[in-house]
């Protein structure tokens, strides 16, 4: 059973881990979009927003990062695919 719950949990960060990549990918992708998203939102603007999707999603207090713990398997550090601490694209990037 325990080998059971380590299979899942290390199939559950593989997953976290591509969907972290795709994010990340389509936050490079829209990122010449960005100035465009400023002050939509009534309180936070959408890439604050995308930015706490992620998070909850993805971070280590986030929903995989909980299954990870029931389930006793170390959450690793995933790469960003948040807004936050991204760098707005240059122009011609």
């Amino acid at each position: 059973m325990d080998a059971d719950l380590a299979e899942h949990g290390r199939a559950i960060i593989a997953t976290a881990a591509e969907v972290a990549g795709e994010l990340a990918g389509l936050r490079h992708a829209l990122a010449p979009t960005r100035e465009l998203w400023t002050g939509v939102g009534p309180d936070l603007d959408p890439a604050d927003e995308w930015t706490i999707a992620v998070d909850g999603l993805l971070g280590a207090d986030g929903v995989l990062g909980q299954i990870s713990r029931a389930l006793d398997t170390p959450w690793p550090a995933l790469p960003s695919a948040g807004w936050s601490g991204a760098e707005p694209a240059s122009p011609g990037a």
